[in-house]
């Protein structure tokens, strides 16, 4: 064991310090060149955006044990990089996750994609750190309205202190009756994280303030009515 004094790598994650600006940056470049390599896709086209917005994914009666267990193990791969550095992969890697049970040839291109675009993108890092504006908690929310093939919709939040340090994308449980109800339900799920980190804070004899951020007119209405509501 070598002791580096400054750690560099770790798991698959370059770090970056910068004690001037009290930051800390993190790439995770060469584990991206490596997913490309593994799977053929290291001189692909690179794509602007990570999902095809033209394109509905639906379960396959397909069974292929070859593609499920390749299938399976790039959404691994995936799913490490997107909890670690990559925001930006949230919703596409939770969308292709659905279905690992019976990927299909449509799904196999979906994640393909993925591919286009971190090759375009593999050189984008994750900074945290620097100075926090009177201790502020910002956390943004929005959904995708019944988008899903089940007819659920995905929540997506994030959650901003000193930089981003909170990010999630996941399928409601319920199914949301209107635009409203689902923005609603990713609201509810920014506002209990921020709650976390709150109370964390305080333990640190800070007090920040909790902003909450949606565009949705008919969810903020809910949220200041005191009055009990229906399904909320």
């Amino acid at each position: 064991m070598e002791d580096m004094i400054q750690v560099q790598f770790i798991l698959g994650i370059k770090i970056n310090r910068n004690r001037s600006r009290k930051t800390i940056t993190l790439s995770q470049q060469l584990y991206i060149d490596k997913i490309l390599k593994e799977f053929g896709m290291e001189n692909c086209k690179p794509v602007t955006t990570p999902m095809d917005p033209g394109v509905r994914l639906v379960l396959s009666d397909e069974t292929n044990q070859d593609t499920i267990f390749c299938y399976q193990k790039a959404i691994g791969l995936l799913n490490y990089l997107t909890s670690c550095s990559r925001p930006d992969l949230a919703y596409a890697t939770s969308v292709l996750s659905q279905f690992l049970d019976k990927p299909s040839s449509c799904h196999v291109s979906a994640f393909k994609r993925i591919l286009q675009y971190l090759q375009g993108t593999k050189n984008y890092e994750l900074t945290l750190g620097g100075t926090i504006k009177n201790s502020e908690i910002i956390g943004y929310s929005d959904s995708h309205w019944g988008s899903n093939y089940d007819g659920r919709s995905f929540s997506g939040y994030g959650v901003l202190c000193g930089g981003l340090i909170i990010w999630k994308t996941k399928k409601q449980p319920i199914v949301a009756l209107s635009t409203t109800e689902a923005e609603l339900c990713a609201l509810t799920e920014v506002t209990q994280d921020t709650l976390w980190i709150k109370k964390l804070l305080y333990s640190f004899n800070l007090e920040p303030s909790i902003y909450l951020k949606c565009d949705n007119q008919g969810a903020i209405a809910l949220c200041l009515n005191p009055l009990y509501q229906h399904r909320t």
